[in-house]
C-alpha cells in the first residue's frame, strides 16, 4: 500500500517481502520505490508527482536477503542490498551489481545527501 498526506491508502500491485525502501530524488522531484520480490530479486517503481501514479515494478536482478536501501543522489539513483553470502552490493538503475564486501544482517540502508 501507499498513500500521500492527502489521500488514504492505495493498494498496489507489487508483491514484496522484507522491508521495503523510497527516497524522493531532489533533482527531478521523482519518488523511487524499492523491495525484494517474492523471487528475492530487486524490484524498482517510480512516481514523476505530477499526477501520473506509480509505474509498473521493474526487476533489476540480483538475489538479496532482507530489504534495500536507496540513495537519491542528484545525479542518480543508487540501490543496495544485502546478498545471499551477506555481502553489501550496490547498483544503479542503467549499470548492474557492485560487491561492495563486508557483512550485514537484515538487509541495508541508505541515505543521500545533496
Amino acid at each position: 500500500y501507499t498513500r500521500t498526506v492527502s489521500t488514504g491508502f492505495t493498494e498496489q500491485p507489487w508483491a514484496c517481502i522484507g522491508s521495503p525502501a523510497a527516497a524522493l530524488q531532489a533533482a527531478t522531484g521523482e519518488t523511487v520505490f524499492a523491495c525484494q520480490g517474492t523471487n528475492h530479486q530487486l524490484y524498482e517503481a517510480t512516481n514523476a508527482g505530477v499526477g501520473g501514479g506509480w509505474t509498473a515494478a521493474v526487476s533489476l536482478g540480483g538475489s538479496m536477503i532482507g530489504g534495500p536501501g536507496i540513495a537519491a543522489a542528484t545525479g542518480q539513483i543508487e540501490f543496495f542490498a544485502e546478498g545471499t553470502n551477506h555481502a553489501v552490493y550496490e547498483r544503479t538503475p542503467t549499470a548492474n551489481w557492485t560487491y561492495l564486501g563486508g557483512g550485514v544482517v537484515s538487509g541495508a540502508a541508505a541515505a543521500a545527501l545533496n
